[in-house]
């Protein structure tokens, strides 16, 4: 998703030096663009998070409920393991979306 906001930033990055942007209301509809690209990356993002967050802890419940006997589970090999919640790459995202727009925005105002 951020990769198509970074599309939308830079269209919105040459479009700026277009006459009919060059106005006031061109400079607001391109902000308005770019606000819009901003809250969707960041709403997508979070639902892919939030998806990704009930995905393990449905896979969790398979592993440590009584569906599968203790047999079953060597068998298949499901021995549950820890992996620490990181959130390293949704931030890291997050900041190129919103570094994008800031910067962006930017350059449409005072450039």
């Amino acid at each position: 998703m951020t990769n198509y906001a970074l599309l939308v930033y830079a269209a919105v990055y040459f479009l700026r030096d277009q006459e009919p942007m060059d106005t006031c209301g061109g400079k607001a509809a391109l902000t308005v663009i770019i606000v819009l690209a901003c809250l969707f990356s960041v709403f997508v993002l979070c639902q892919l998070e939030g998806s990704m967050s009930k995905f393990r802890d449905r896979i969790d419940w398979v592993y440590r409920s009584d569906y599968f006997t203790p047999e079953e589970r060597i068998d298949l090999v499901l021995v549950p393991k820890s992996y620490p919640l990181d959130h390293g790459i949704f931030v890291g995202l997050l900041a190129v979306s919103f570094v994008g727009a800031a910067l962006v925005g930017t350059v449409v105002w005072f450039a």
